[in-house]
């Protein structure tokens, strides 16, 4: 997720003047990869206390963003979660792209609450004081199913790329085969004509094979990539062709958020 915005949010920090020498306090900007690091490793209460000592060197706007997503996605508590998107909502330095998504959060919590309530019975007047955890959107059993589908098809893929090579080392041992009995492509031997042919259908063959197998495998590696664990964050990936005047291929390109 951006490195969680720490990084590009703090980097400022250096230009500022902050002193990062070992002998003294760290700076938000260290406290932030540190914070980043535990995140890394699993460990999310820890990450959480040390981006909130980042934010009290540095108030920057990213680190709440951050905490709001651990609290959301890793712990479970969309009520602390909503409070610290809300903060960063009303932060000046808040990114666009992201508070949108904060607001969007924030809209579902108070669609629930509204929901609750409608369903409440007229007699009911104390309200519900246990948020309820949101569903995070890893997508289960769906991710699971995605990502052996992903190396099923990167296998296939693999092994089709292996079945070209073959047939096209068959189809140059027969093209040398029928050089040496035929005369350019005038061929006076039944024989000769034999291997022409017999090359033609291992090219056509290897051909297939090649085409078929980089795009399996291509799509293999892009729903491995994209169903990935631990990254929390969106995949974004795309397949291209590349085309030339001898060679022609997938480009695979993308990034995670």
């Amino acid at each position: 997720m951006r490195k969680l915005l720490a990084t590009a949010a703090l980097g400022a920090l250096v230009a500022a003047g902050v002193d990062a020498r070992a002998d003294e306090p760290k700076s938000a900007e260290a406290l932030a990869t540190e914070a980043y690091d535990l995140y890394q490793a699993g460990r999310f209460q820890e990450s959480l206390a040390v981006y909130q000592k980042a934010y009290e060197k540095e108030p920057a706007a990213a680190i709440l963003f951050n905490i709001a997503r651990i609290y959301e996605r890793k712990l479970g508590d969309p009520a602390r979660a909503e409070q610290y998107y809300k903060q960063y909502v009303a932060a000046p330095d808040a990114d666009p792209e992201l508070a949108k998504k904060a607001r969007e959060f924030l809209a579902t919590r108070e669609a629930e609450r509204k929901t609750a309530s409608s369903r409440a019975p007229a007699v009911t007047t104390v309200p519900d004081t246990e948020p309820r955890a949101t569903t995070t959107d890893d997508g289960g059993g769906q991710v699971e199913a995605l990502r052996i589908a992903g190396w099923a098809s990167l296998g296939v893929g693999v092994t089709a790329l292996g079945v070209g090579t073959i047939f096209g080392i068959v189809a140059m041992n027969k093209n040398d085969d029928a050089a040496e009995i035929c005369n350019g492509s005038a061929c006076a031997e039944q024989s000769g004509v034999d291997l022409i042919d017999e090359a033609r259908s291992a090219a056509t063959v290897s051909t297939v094979a090649f085409v078929a197998g980089g795009v399996l495998a291509a799509a293999g590696v892009v729903v491995v990539l994209a169903t990935r664990s631990g990254s929390g964050g969106d995949a974004r990936m795309s397949v291209a062709p590349a085309l030339g005047p001898r060679v022609g291929g997938l480009v695979l390109s993308g990034g995670f958020w």
